[in-house]
């Protein structure tokens, strides 16, 4: 299963992102109660990479490696307190996705997502 994360509050986000680990507790996950909401936008760009189960939450990346994006949308649904750090570093989708949920905006990305399919 990869390296679980304990702790999370006190990794960085350049500590976090050369290891990311693969699976964090749900008691580690910051904003635990939005967990859902960017779990559901995260699909709109990388469909089922991340994984909730019991007691804890995975990163099934899609690439082998995982891509940088992919690495980045991990990171930000574990840790949606680094969104301002991973946003500067992500690919412009992502970008506009935090960007949507720290301005409270969520509603535009699913918009966008049904009308560009």
């Amino acid at each position: 299963m990869g390296r679980i994360l304990v702790r999370s509050c006190v990794n960085t986000y350049r500590e976090l992102l050369p290891d990311p680990p693969h699976a964090v507790a749900w008691s580690e996950v910051v904003d635990f109660d939005h967990l859902d909401e960017r779990r559901a936008a995260i699909d709109c760009l990388h469909t089922n990479i991340l994984g909730v189960n019991d007691g804890y939450v995975e990163w099934c990346p899609n690439d082998d490696p995982p891509s940088r994006d992919e690495t980045l949308a991990w990171l930000w649904f574990i840790r949606p307190d680094l969104g301002s750090e991973i946003a500067s570093d992500a690919s412009s989708d992502l970008h506009e996705l935090i960007e949507h949920f720290q301005t409270g905006q969520v509603e535009t990305i699913y918009e966008r997502d049904l009308t560009n399919r």
